[in-house]
């Protein structure tokens, strides 16, 4: 069930509405927050809007790398498989 949450990012205030408990919001929060602080530092003077949109885009990049990872750790997976399994079709074909 939907719950409200309000949550503050770069001194605005936001009510979201979310099915995740409080801690997991409060988790991806803080995650964004240190984003937008990270590049506040390193971008002096740049305004809100581009910072929140440069955030945006590393935490896309952070997305596609998690992404690529995962698609890479099942492609492993699935091969690991099928050599286990043209194993046991083999073994098979010999035992018969």
């Amino acid at each position: 069930m939907e719950q409200p949450v309000d949550i503050l990012l770069l001194g605005q205030k936001l009510h979201v509405k979310t099915d995740r408990d409080e801690a997991h919001i409060r988790q991806v929060v803080d995650h964004v927050e240190g984003k937008l602080e990270s590049i506040q530092e390193h971008t002096k003077g740049s305004s809100l809007l581009h910072v929140a949109l440069l955030a945006c885009l590393n935490i896309a990049e952070e997305l596609f790398r998690q992404r690529e990872v995962g698609e890479g750790v099942a492609r492993n997976k699935i091969r690991e498989l099928i050599t286990i399994i043209d194993h046991q079709i083999d073994t098979s074909r010999q035992s018969a």
